[in-house]
């Protein structure tokens, strides 16, 4: 179960957010290691807050029922992976791969380590092998454990380094952009209102801040749960809503049917 607690402009989500981490992630949460025994998650916006509180109860549903079923196959640290591939058009875990009673096959387990499946070898793509690597003298294979650990590193090498470097100031969202070396912050100053995608619509916002471009190579990436992204530079950029006059003069420089405006009342910005 998820609760909120609002503490200033942020609310926090207290309770068993681990099964729904990266979808708050996503939608620009962030994590506070110092609060609680383990850290928690926060959100500058109370509906999105109770949207995942509500995740959390569906969870919890969830959770109980499957102890009264058979529980699904699913990875542990120890569990050997080969590599990553492609099915169906979905990056997955690659297990195993061989011949079987019933002809060549591969097993797949989601990125999470959540479920392992069976799938023709045919329509498997393979897309990454790990090498395995010596280790005082031992021939060592990567497991699902050193994934997660070489994930939450470098996740945690990159929110120090952006921590330390933030220009201008956080804002209500959050986007991660493309740059260069040479220049590594976004394309527009701050200041700048722009269209930002939000679902099927684009909010109009304004640019308030960002973190210099840092950068990552496409296998990490991988690693951390970002598929088919290149190797480049890259940094997050934070935005709050844009008033009625920028969403006007953004409308008049870029016009966008399906742009929207926060500071317009309902119904008018249709």
């Amino acid at each position: 179960m998820i609760t909120i607690e609002k503490v200033g402009r942020r609310y926090y989500l207290v309770g068993d957010t681990y099964p729904i981490r990266s979808q708050i992630s996503a939608a620009g949460g962030h994590f506070d290691r110092e609060r609680g025994e383990r850290g928690q998650w926060w959100v500058s916006k109370e509906d999105v807050a109770r949207r995942f509180a509500s995740a959390g109860v569906q969870a919890a549903n969830g959770a109980a029922q499957a102890q009264s079923e058979r529980p699904a196959e699913r990875l542990n640290d120890d569990s050997k992976v080969l590599g990553r591939a492609r099915y169906k058009g979905k990056e997955y875990l690659l297990v195993w791969e061989g011949d079987t009673k019933r002809g060549p096959a591969a097993k797949l387990a989601f990125s999470d380590g959540s479920k392992v499946f069976w799938a023709d070898a045919s329509a498997v793509q393979v897309t990454k092998r790990y090498q395995s690597r010596e280790w005082r003298g031992r021939e060592q294979p990567m497991t699902f454990g050193r994934l997660a650990q070489l994930r939450e590193d470098y996740a945690a090498q990159r929110k120090a380094a952006a921590d330390s470097d933030l220009r201008g100031e956080r804002g209500e969202y959050s986007a991660d952009y493309k740059a260069s070396q040479r220049n590594r912050g976004p394309d527009e100053p701050i200041g700048t209102a722009t269209w930002l995608r939000h679902g099927k619509a684009r909010l109009a916002v304004v640019l308030v801040g960002f973190h210099p471009a840092t950068y990552l190579r496409s296998d990490d990436a991988e690693d951390m749960g970002h598929f088919g992204l290149e190797s480049g530079w890259y940094g997050t950029a934070y935005y709050r809503d844009a008033t009625l006059e920028e969403y006007n003069e953004l409308q008049r420089k870029s016009p966008r049917a399906d742009g929207t405006c926060k500071a317009i009342p309902q119904g008018v910005s249709k």
